[in-house]
């Protein structure tokens, strides 16, 4: 009998201490994105992007971080014409995104004409 109550207790007491917070937490209360890319295999699928949309993901970045926007257009190799892949970085500061947005629109309107 004593050695039932005896391990009775010592699991009692294990499963008690197991309960207890873990040490370590871990909280995340903000998140920064740097950086935006978009690889595609020709230029026409440049003009679907939605500008609203880029400029919610950046959103929570503070003001003086450095945002960049990327664009890749790697057109298949298998194709007869032989277009060359390009690519292109839009860069500015959080508080200037639509000044980084309205510059890569511009670059891609005269890529999209080459």
């Amino acid at each position: 009998m004593r050695k039932i109550l005896f391990i009775t207790f010592l699991f009692a007491s294990l499963f008690m201490n197991a309960q207890d917070k873990p040490i370590a937490e871990m909280n995340f209360t903000e998140a920064t994105v740097n950086s935006l890319k978009f690889s595609v295999d020709s230029a026409e699928e440049l003009k679907d992007i939605n500008w609203d949309d880029i400029k919610e993901i950046f959103s929570e970045n503070k003001p003086e971080d450095l945002i960049l926007l990327e664009f890749e257009v790697n057109y298949p190799k298998n194709k007869k014409e032989a277009k060359k892949s390009y690519k292109f970085t839009s860069k500015g500061k959080s508080k200037d995104i639509n000044n980084t947005i309205s510059m890569a629109k511009k670059i891609l309107k005269k890529l999209a004409k080459i």
